[in-house]
């Protein structure tokens, strides 16, 4: 039953990897933080596994196929409606025994478009997430994830400073993306750990490509969390991001430090808060920007450069969980690096909430919605505001142990102001109809 909502989701969800252990009470011991368990891929967040029991170690596979309607392709040049179909299928496999947790993931989708528009895809995403313990005080995590087809674009690329819930639709644009990472986890006590982290990114577009800009870079952070109490951590956080844009068309550095704060209520409910000032250096090559050919020149200096400006960031989340239910409201304003939407840093604000529920051991429905407003601030290039906002709910029916049928409606609005260079505006509503195929073995 699990996978049905995992793949009806799967592009939206990628960007909710680690949510899905936000609502658990305290571990007995730092070593069995978050930060050192495997994940996969499809890890899902508290509203779309209300009720659901939690399992270690397991061996997931599953397929299924949804077909709907939907009243305009999400950012096609054209405004027609269209049925569609998809079909899709998963492997996951999480174990942990002796130290050592790791975690494989792969998920491959097939979509199909009745009315044509060139927009039939087909897109693949992967993971492997290995951490082991090395001695008494220090752990390992190592992590690669890599995506290839046409999914929602993501406008922060370095997790560090990823927006909680923001999407630019380009259907027209395939992605190629792979961020890997090593995390180094040091345990001070059972009240204080350290953790060291790097990643790299290489984000790459290919297809019907203009007004997107190819991206790589290289980002670090470091972190201190202090448990108060039982229930209560205080930490500090310093994280650095390098991006360079186009083959030599922009580069960004960003450096923020943040103070966070978690708080567990009665083991159901806990808050993350976090805040601090964010600087932000950016330089534009305006010969590559503008294509000017090699001996060109522009009436205006060639490089512009920006001094460091200095931004306040912050992000706030409530997680809520409560026998079959499930809560969640976060919030979160920072600088990212566009992910590629630019050729430079946007300011972003973004809100997202919803709720789920399990009821009559065979029914589950959710709720969620989400508003993002992003803001380019670049030297001479784009200038402008991109504005989106979604709402979905969803219902599922368990058909026996291993089948799951599903209905889900869909609405989403997309606009842009100024000279941004892609982000067309629209509005689109779709309909799904799922049937999926879930087996799950556990495994010792």
């Amino acid at each position: 039953m699990l996978l049905l909502r995992r793949l009806s989701v799967a592009p939206a969800l990628l960007g909710c990897l680690g949510l899905g252990l936000a609502g658990q009470a305290v571990p007995p011991a730092l070593s069995s933080d978050p930060t050192v368990i495997a994940q996969t891929v499809s890890t899902l967040s508290p509203i779309r596994s209300a009720g659901q029991p939690q399992v270690t170690n397991f061996f997931d596979f599953g397929f299924g196929t949804q077909t709907g309607y939907t009243d305009h392709v999400n950012g096609s040049t054209s405004s027609a409606g269209s049925a569609f179909e998809l079909l899709n299928g998963e492997v996951d496999v999480r174990q942990e025994r002796g130290g050592l947790n790791w975690a494989l993931s792969y998920a491959p989708s097939y979509e199909w478009y009745r009315a044509g528009l060139g927009l039939d895809q087909f897109n693949q995403t992967g993971a492997l997430d290995l951490s082991g313990r090395l001695n008494e005080h220090w752990y390992l995590r190592l992590d690669d994830q890599a995506s290839y087809g046409r999914y929602l674009l993501n406008p922060a690329a370095f997790n560090a400073n990823s927006p909680l819930n923001v999407t630019v639709s380009a259907p027209n644009r395939r992605m190629y993306s792979q961020t890997p990472s090593a995390s180094l986890i040091y345990v001070a006590s059972y009240r204080s750990y350290f953790v060291f982290s790097g990643d790299f990114l290489t984000r790459q577009y290919s297809g019907d490509a203009s007004g997107l800009t190819n991206m790589e870079g290289a980002g670090g952070s470091a972190s201190y969390q202090y448990r108060l109490s039982a229930l209560s951590t205080l930490g500090a956080q310093y994280s650095y991001e390098n991006a360079s844009f186009g083959h030599g068309t922009g580069h960004m550095v960003s450096q923020t430090a943040f103070l966070t704060y978690t708080h567990l209520f009665n083991a159901r409910t806990k808050i993350a808060l976090g805040a601090g000032p964010q600087r932000v250096h950016e330089t534009e090559n305006l010969l590559q920007m503008f294509g000017v050919p090699a001996g060109g020149t522009l009436p205006i200096p060639t490089l512009a450069v920006q001094p460091y400006h200095t931004y306040w960031a912050g992000r706030a989340s409530i997680n809520h969980e409560s026998g079959l239910t499930a809560l969640s409201l976060s919030a979160q304003e920072s600088v990212s690096d566009s992910g590629g939407f630019l050729a430079s840093a946007a300011r972003v604000t973004s809100v997202t909430g919803g709720i789920g529920r399990r009821f009559l051991d065979a029914w589950h429905v959710d709720l969620d919605a989400s508003y993002a407003r992003m803001t380019a601030a670049n030297l001479v290039g784009a200038r402008g505001t991109f504005q989106s906002a979604s709402a979905s709910g969803g219902i599922e029916r368990q058909l026996g142990r291993d089948w799951s049928l599903s209905a889900r409606f869909t609405s989403t609005r997309q606009r842009q102001n100024g000279n941004l260079p892609f982000g067309p505006n629209f509005n689109s509503n779709a309909v799904t109809l799922g049937l999926s195929y879930h087996l799950r073995l556990a495994r010792g």
